[in-house]
């Protein structure tokens, strides 16, 4: 099964209210004391944030519609591995995406997941032209508009289907 508690919006928002400062501030400490510079593009700051707002929404609506899978049958452990397994290797937490071959990238980039992490880093670090970040723009916007179209659908045909156990 799946804890609730992490599916509820206020509870996800609040948890990364509290998280993203502490790691933001960790993350710059380390990459400044291991002499690492942040070549950050200022000019791509309000594009990085709303590539990150469509992140993080993108990320908690698909996470939400297989999570509500479990009106279903339960056992969805399995299901929420493979999303990790996805995310893990095409978000770019491996390897950046823009490192990849041409041919991997093509894939990659028609999938949600670099949409959830390795895009908004790509825009804020500038490694992506003009059109790339339209085109990225746009390409989460599409799949955060599929995954909550997919919540939808999954939340109302799980009410229909599910039935509580016990008394």
């Amino acid at each position: 099964g799946v804890d609730p508690e992490f599916m509820v919006p206020g509870v996800d928002l609040a948890t990364k209210m509290v998280c993203v400062p502490f790691v933001a501030v960790l993350a710059v400490g380390l990459g400044l004391g291991f002499g690492y510079g942040f070549p950050v593009v200022a000019a791509r700051l309000p594009v990085f944030l709303l590539a990150l707002v469509l992140a993080q929404a993108l990320r908690f609506l698909m996470g939400y519609a297989l999570a509500l899978l479990a009106l279903f049958g339960g056992r969805i452990q399995s299901v929420l591995d493979v999303h990790n397994t996805l995310l893990f290797l095409f978000a770019g937490q491996i390897v950046p995406t823009v490192l990849l071959p041409d041919s991997v990238r093509a894939i990659v980039d028609l999938l949600p997941y670099r949409y959830m992490l390795g895009f908004p880093l790509e825009v804020l670090l500038g490694k992506v032209n003009d059109a790339q970040v339209g085109w990225g723009l746009a390409a989460a916007a599409v799949w955060t508009l599929i995954a909550w179209v997919a919540y939808r659908v999954v939340w109302r045909l799980g009410l229909r289907r599910y039935a509580a156990v016990g008394g």
